[in-house]
Formats: C-alpha cells, structure tokens, sequence
C-alpha cells in the first residue's frame, strides 16, 4: 500500500470517528505533464487537501478506490478542459459514477502556507447532459485521446 492510500484511508477513517485532520496537505509528486504542456501549468508539487479528501468521499461519493488512484487518473485523463468559470482545469477521467463522467478540476499557482502548489481542488460525477459537447462547443477544450 502506498503513503498515498494509507493517508486516505486515515483521513476517512478519522472523519468517520469525528476527529477531522482538515489542515494536512499531501503532496503527491509532480504536477502531470499534460498539465505543464496543454494548460500551461507552472512546474509546482501537486497536492491535495484533507479537508478535499472528505469532501470527495462524504459530500460527492465517490468510492476511496477511486481517490485512491488520483493521481493516476490524472495523469491519463481522457480530456482536459479550460474552466469556464475558475483559474485552472478539469480533468474529464475515463472512470465513471454511475453513468456520469468523474471530473477533477485543479487549480494551478495556489499558495497554501508559504509555498505555491498546484491544487486538486475537487473530484465528482458530472450529472446532467454529457459536458463533454457543451465545453467542446465553447472552445474549451484543452486536450482529448
């Protein structure tokens, strides 16, 4: 088992039995290349809060097996997309949640403490109409396989 997922589990863990650890940030490597070259993300650790962790898991569903390989999402997205409505990018992924696509959107250039990260801000299912034509159709595409 990774740091990574025995971090996620800990975190679960610890929301479940009230004792939120909100105010860790875990640093999961280097931001995905992809990122760098398609959405001119700055050359910044990648990291992810607690407080998202719980968030994703308690407030969105998602399964822990799917925080669990984040970053391997990431890293082979099926598309990446300009926001329309934020600094930063989502992350179309070939997992789904039901039958709606799972998104992650990261910030790029956020500070935390004194350091500049780029952040995993969220990771849900995007329910509706399938986003993938609306952001085409708005020019927002970034990216695709």
């Amino acid at each position: 088992m990774s740091n990574y997922s025995a971090l996620v589990d800990l975190i679960i863990k610890n929301e479940m039995n009230g004792i939120p650890v909100h105010e860790i940030v875990i640093e999961l490597g280097e931001t995905p290349e992809l990122l760098l070259k398609h959405a001119d993300f700055p050359m910044l650790p990648l990291v992810i809060k607690a407080s998202t962790i719980a968030k994703i898991c308690f407030e969105h569903g998602i399964a822990t097996t799917h925080i669990k390989k984040i970053k391997e999402l990431l890293f082979n997205p099926k598309a990446i997309y300009r926001s329309a409505t934020q600094q930063g990018v989502i992350v179309l992924t070939v997992e789904l949640k039901g039958e709606h696509p799972i998104i992650i959107p990261v910030h790029p250039n956020k500070t935390i403490g004194r350091n500049k990260y780029n952040v995993i801000a969220s990771m849900y299912a995007k329910e509706g109409n399938n986003p993938e034509i609306t952001w085409k159709k708005s020019g927002l595409l970034l990216f695709s396989t």
